[in-house]
């Protein structure tokens, strides 16, 4: 659902957009999660997400930022933290540019963006 012109409609249709869920309940910002059970299938693909921003310099927090910051039509963003440094973090989150914010294959994203999948 994400793109700028079904957006665009629905702010057409004067209504505000929310988005959450924007760090997959934290598994594109803690590396520690692609460790656990249920996301063993995803292992590789999520090592070579960490690895390749690590390679570019990137902060996992900054990307997912980033990444939604870039949709003018979002109204407000909701997150969730546990601490104190998470609120900071967020607040003083880098601002970069980012071609490719699509690094995962295909195949494997309709699953890894539904938690319900999980």
């Amino acid at each position: 659902m994400i793109n700028d012109e079904q957006l665009k409609k629905l702010k057409k249709l004067k209504l505000k957009i929310h988005v959450r869920s924007i760090f997959l309940q934290g598994l594109l910002i803690d590396i520690k999660f692609k460790d656990k059970i249920k996301f063993k299938r995803y292992k590789k693909l999520l090592d070579n997400y960490f690895s390749y921003l690590d390679l570019l310099n990137i902060k996992p927090l900054d990307l997912c930022l980033n990444f939604v910051f870039k949709y003018k039509y979002i109204d407000k963003i909701i997150v969730g933290i546990n601490s104190k440094k998470q609120l900071e973090d967020i607040l003083n989150f880098k601002q970069i540019r980012f071609k490719n914010y699509d690094l995962f294959n295909y195949s494997h994203k309709k699953q890894l963006i539904d938690p319900r999948r999980w």
